[in-house]
């Protein structure tokens, strides 16, 4: 256990907490506070964590010392509140190692391969769909466009289809959900406040929804039952049905949410860049001409999955990481309590002027192999760091290099926003009243 000396945070932490306290802590004051006061920043009152910026500082939390940094901060008893105890939320290590190596073959790399054709099928179905949305000169929200696409692909993919006619519902719920840890009504879950209602009825609903699936399933001959989320899970007969409806709902709302806000801001960073999208085009011409991309030619769209990479830069769909510290501890100068909150952002430090050149411009180049092999280590996280990164970052970017190649193929956008769009930062980093776009289809 380090020693219990308080060494001294320095005038800039100081002042940091000063300013802070004057206006609202979300990600774009925070990277405000963190670009002026330096890499790690305290803010204010009984519920105040420390900012990490330093790559040095965010290698040793979550990789170097990952047990004393555990999921039990304020955040995680949110996103509990929503999801239940899970593969995301599990501050136990040992059981949650137990459930880890259990799902982990569902994305192993080879296994990715196999759900190439479902992913084709269902973003050919929705080019289907925008192709009479352009006829028609009909205006689209792209979130949820986006997010009915991945649900459909994790419905088949996780849940051999059974969940496919659900994305309404996962959304409404997501939707409601974000609300009530925005307003952090999960301390006063007693409350009879409109939202309140709201999201325990959307919450028992999906929880149905899902207690319907697995039944369905048990009754089901194995041999009529594909290896999915759903048959992996019930290999494991020491796990309650409670954790099954929660592992399960965790995985269709954080799955379809994270990969399809992240598209989301893709066609928007495009639709913005006409440079970016003409490099884009240009690869798609050479190396596809027309054709649907395939498993053996992904690799040689390196731009498509550059222009993917530095959409997660700018809009990284988790937009923060936090843990609680168990025991005393020390960061470098800094001296940190027990059960202490540590926040790093990648939002924050993947826009830091150190780390980045012109951090706030779209620059897919930002990711070429010269630039990635000069860049410093842990100042691009989009996925998390260390053991509990996200389980199915390999699969995010297998469908981003197939969903991308074949939309932009087909489709040109036209943002209808006049003004540049903000972001909302709830669970995922979402724009602000979403992405409204008017879809034209190209000549192939």
């Amino acid at each position: 256990m380090a020693s219990k000396k308080k060494y001294p945070p320095g005038p800039s932490f100081l002042a940091a907490a000063k300013e802070v306290s004057k206006t609202a802590c979300l990600c774009l004051n925070l990277q405000n506070f963190v670009n002026r006061y330096g890499n790690i920043c305290q803010t204010p009152g009984p519920f105040g964590y420390y900012i990490l910026n330093d790559p040095d500082y965010i290698e040793y939390v979550f990789k170097v010392n990952p047990e004393n940094y555990v999921k039990t901060d304020m955040g995680y008893q949110g996103l509990s509140a929503i999801l239940g105890l899970n593969l995301l939320t599990n501050p136990d290590y040992g059981s949650w190692l137990s459930q880890r190596k259990l799902l982990q073959p569902l994305f192993h790399y080879h296994h990715l391969a196999h759900y190439a054709p479902i992913i084709i099928e269902k973003t050919m179905a929705l080019c289907q769909r925008w192709h009479q949305f352009a006829k028609q000169q009909q205006p689209i929200n792209l979130i949820p466009e986006m997010f009915t696409l991945l649900s459909a692909i994790l419905a088949d993919i996780f849940f051999s289809g059974d969940s496919a006619e659900y994305s309404e519902d996962f959304l409404q719920f997501i939707d409601v959900g974000s609300q009530y840890i925005k307003k952090i009504l999960f301390l006063y879950s007693w409350l009879p406040t409109p939202l309140n209602k709201a999201f325990k009825k959307s919450k028992k609903h999906i929880h149905q929804i899902i207690a319907d699936l697995i039944e369905k399933r048990r009754r089901q001959p194995k041999k009529n039952t594909s290896a999915d989320l759903i048959a992996t899970l019930l290999t494991d007969t020491t796990l309650t049905d409670q954790y099954l409806i929660d592992e399960i709902k965790t995985f269709m709302v954080t799955g379809a949410e994270t990969t399809s806000t992240a598209l989301s801001w893709l066609w928007y960073c495009l639709a913005t860049n006409p440079a970016a999208n003409d490099c884009l085009q240009q690869e798609l011409t050479t190396q596809l001409n027309g054709a649907l991309p395939t498993t053996a030619n992904m690799e040689n769209l390196t731009y498509t999955r550059m222009v993917f990479e530095e959409t997660l830069r700018l809009y990284p769909s988790i937009w923060t990481i936090s843990r609680r510290a168990v025991a005393d501890d020390r960061l470098g100068d800094y001296f940190v309590p027990a059960r202490k909150t540590i926040v790093a952002s990648p939002f924050i430090t993947q826009r830091h002027p150190d780390y980045w050149d012109n951090p706030a411009v779209f620059n897919p180049l930002n990711f070429s192999e010269e630039n990635k092999k000069k860049r410093l280590k842990y100042t691009y996280f989009p996925f998390g760091l260390g053991a509990r990164a996200c389980i199915g970052s390999a699969l995010a970017i297998f469908e981003a290099q197939l969903i991308i190649p074949i939309i932009a193929q087909q489709f040109e956008f036209e943002l209808l926003a006049k003004e540049p769009i903000g972001v909302d930062p709830v669970i995922t980093l979402r724009p602000v009243g979403g992405i409204w776009v008017r879809v034209k289809s190209r000549k192939m």
